[in-house]
This record gives structure tokens, C-alpha cells and sequence, in this order.
């Protein structure tokens, strides 16, 4: 049978190859409206988010979780912690299911009340209020004034180094150099733990978007390491302080999908709605500025792509039907043979649907192929064979495309 079938399409290989041509057209056209609808949202999408960025002068695609030590009893805040890091966060961020560009860890201690070593001014009035914040990879965004960057570890095992603004030491009266003691008790320092201003900084223009997701008001705080902040206060935690952890997590919008906006937008409705009122942890993101509206922007592409390819659909229907019809006419002897050795009717039509499904299958790939070479060509021009250096579409295979192309296919059997 398969050695008939094919001496048979290599009689007719001219019609046989114009027919494989028209089902190549035809899927190829047919697949290629899906596929450039997606490409074409997916555009929509990133410039979206670039837009955003712009406009905002931040990261256009970040989350950030909090967790509050003082919210939870003294003996399992640090357990609670590490529960928080290593469980809590990562089941979440794997929920949202988009990868991530940068992490950055961060802590902030809040009001907490130092005094100068050796006293100033009124005796009476030696305490001072502020936030301490230890981040990641602050020295990238940073340019020191004056001074220096803080050393990574506490010098001679008590002495807390830190950087800040002109205007912290002007609100909260500091003095740079100058040796001030916490006046909270913290385990693991029976001799007390001091703080010092080494440095004055200024943020870089370059570093505003940084800025935008540091916690605490960089104006009136004090920046150390993470690492210091983790080992000084979150392993040493006392009731006393007013602690907390930030994970804030850049994400790489450029893996994510169009298709999946749908499911971003549920899994952020989901735990905004999760932490909303929870006293020990709080989730926060950005996401919703890009994502909202995507499908009303794109509603008509799909309806307008179609009533332009009809006419294009039916005119290679009409194609493949005339030489199909061509084909049977030239097989009208063979027919007749075959009939007169005892061929039945199914047989006959067995050995004619073969024919279309091996052509089918041949040209259902190429003709995949033809439709991404199509939406690539349709968005690198701005008309008729006008082309442009615009960034080439992202192509997306979504389950419409195969069953657009395999039911066309279908139809063309």
C-alpha cells in the first residue's frame, strides 16, 4: 500500500508538490494570525513596563515581603526568620512563577535612641533618635562626600560603622567621627555596642531607582551592610528592638509571558489579600501598573487580522480544490482498474485520504514555520514593503495556533 501510495504521488509529482504548496500557504496564513496576535501583545507588554520604568524612574516589575521580628514572642522571632528566608518567601516568589533579576536583602531598625561618648552641649539632653538600615550593594549607588564607606564588620568587635546624608546630621545633630553608645541593652554585647558615622554620602542619579526600594527614609537614617544588621541585631534580638527584614526581589519582566497575565495577576491578587492585615509579615508589589489592561489594548488585533485573511483563506481553498480536482481527473483510469480488480469503494476513498494526510502531515510543520516567518516580517514593517530596526517579536506557540493549523489541515484533507 505505501509503496503505491507513493509511485503514485511521484506520477503527479507537479500536482502533488502544487498541492503540498497550497497546504503550506494555507497553514502558514492560518497559524501566522495567532501567532502575531501574541507576539503583538507581548510587544504591548514590555514597552508597558518600559514605560513604566520611565516614567517612574524605578523598576518596573519588583515584589518585596517584610517580616517583622516584634511581632512575634522573642524566643521564636529568629526561627520564624529563617522559616520566613527559606520557606515562606521563596513559596511565594515560585507562586508568582517569574524569574528573578536581582535580590536584595535589606534590614531597618527603628528608632533606636544613641548618646555621644562623651557628652555635648545640655547633659540633659545626650539621646538621639534614628534608623538604622543595613542594605546590599549600597556602594553602587553611592558617591562619599566626605569620609569613607563603612568597614563590613564591627570594629574591635562593638563599633557599628555607618554612612548617612548632610541633612541627618543636621536633624538628628550627629557629628562624623564621633563615638555615640545605643542605649538599648542587646545580648551578645555585655560591654554595650557603639555606633560611628565614617562617611557622608549623596545618591547617584544613576541609583535613584535603588533608592526607591530601600527601606526608610534616606534622609534621616544610617546605612550599614546586611550582613552586620543580621548578625548585630536579628541573631541578638531583644523585645527591645523594633526589627525588621525586607526581601525585595527585581524581577526579570523580559521572561515574562502575555499568556500568563491572567495567572500573575490572580497569584499578587492572592497574597496581597493573603498579608493584607497580618501584623508579622506584609507582601508588596508593582506588577499591576503594566498588567492591568492588556487584553482590552489587543481585543480588536484578532477580529481585524481575521477579516483580512478570509479572503486569502478561501481563495487557497479554492486552490487546493482545483487541483485535487485535477488529480482525480488524471487518476480517473486508475480508478477505474482498481474498481475492476475487486476494489471497494472504501478502499478507493482509504487510498485518497492517505494521499491528503501524508501531504497534511508533510506540510503541517513548514507551513508552522511559513506562520513564524510571516509574523516576524509583519512586525519588522511599518507598511508595505516598508521595513524598520524595530526588536523583532517575541514568537509564542499557544495551544490556538496548533489547533488553528491542525484544523485547517484537517479541513484541507
Amino acid at each position: 500500500m505505501i509503496k503505491f501510495l507513493w509511485k503514485k504521488l511521484m506520477r503527479n509529482k507537479w500536482l502533488t508538490f502544487s498541492l503540498l504548496l497550497g497546504n503550506i500557504l494555507l497553514i502558514g496564513i492560518a497559524s501566522g494570525s495567532p501567532l502575531y496576535v501574541t507576539a503583538t501583545r507581548q510587544r504591548v507588554m514590555m514597552q508597558d513596563f518600559q514605560n513604566v520604568a520611565a516614567r517612574r524612574n524605578t523598576f518596573p516589575a519588583t515584589v518585596q515581603f517584610r517580616y517583622t521580628f516584634s511581632a512575634i514572642q522573642e524566643e521564636h522571632a529568629l526561627q520564624t526568620y529563617y522559616e520566613t528566608r527559606d520557606f515562606w518567601w521563596p513559596g511565594v516568589l515560585e507562586d508568582i512563577g517569574i524569574p528573578t533579576e536581582t535580590t536584595i536583602t535589606s534590614f531597618i531598625l527603628h528608632l533606636q535612641t544613641v548618646s555621644p561618648v562623651v557628652v555635648r552641649g545640655d547633659p540633659a539632653n545626650q539621646s538621639r533618635t534614628t534608623n538604622f538600615v543595613g542594605i546590599d550593594g549600597i556602594e553602587e549607588f553611592v558617591t562619599v562626600t566626605h569620609g569613607r564607606l563603612p568597614a563590613p564588620y564591627l570594629v574591635d568587635g562593638n563599633i557599628l560603622e555607618v554612612i548617612t546624608m548632610d541633612s541627618a546630621l543636621l536633624q538628628r545633630d550627629f557629628l562624623m567621627d564621633e563615638l555615640m553608645r545605643f542605649d538599648t541593652d542587646i545580648p551578645g554585647f555585655p560591654n554595650g555596642l557603639y555606633m560611628r558615622i565614617v562617611g557622608i554620602y549623596e545618591p547617584t542619579v544613576e541609583g535613584m531607582a535603588f533608592w526607591d526600594l530601600a527601606p526608610g527614609d534616606p534622609r534621616i537614617t544610617m546605612y550599614t551592610t546586611a550582613d552586620i544588621m543580621y548578625t548585630t541585631f536579628a541573631r541578638n534580638f531583644t523585645s527591645g528592638l523594633s526589627l525588621q527584614a525586607f526581601w525585595t526581589e527585581v524581577l526579570d519582566y523580559t521572561e515574562m509571558r502575555v499568556t500568563m497575565v491572567d495567572h500573575y495577576l490572580d497569584r499578587v491578587a492572592h497574597h496581597q489579600e493573603e498579608f493584607r492585615a497580618h501584623a508579622v509579615w506584609w507582601f508588596s508589589q508593582n506588577l499591576t501598573h503594566a498588567l492591568f489592561g492588556q487584553a482590552e489594548r489587543t481585543a480588536t488585533l484578532n477580529t481585524t487580522l481575521w477579516v483580512l485573511l478570509v479572503p486569502i483563506i478561501v481563495m487557497l481553498a479554492l486552490y487546493i480544490y482545483m487541483v485535487s480536482r485535477q488529480i482525480l481527473s488524471i487518476d480517473t483510469n486508475d480508478i477505474s482498474v482498481l474498481r475492476s480488480r475487486g476494489a471497494s469503494r472504501f478502499k478507493i476513498l482509504y487510498l485518497y485520504f492517505a494521499q491528503g494526510v501524508v501531504v497534511g502531515v508533510v506540510s503541517f510543520p513548514i507551513g508552522l514555520a511559513l506562520g513564524v516567518l510571516i509574523t516576524q516580517v509583519i512586525g519588522a514593517s511599518n507598511g508595505f514593503m516598508e521595513l524598520v530596526g524595530r526588536e523583532a517579536l517575541t514568537i509564542i506557540f499557544t495551544p490556538d495556533v496548533f489547533l488553528i493549523a491542525g484544523g485547517f489541515s484537517l479541513c484541507s484533507v
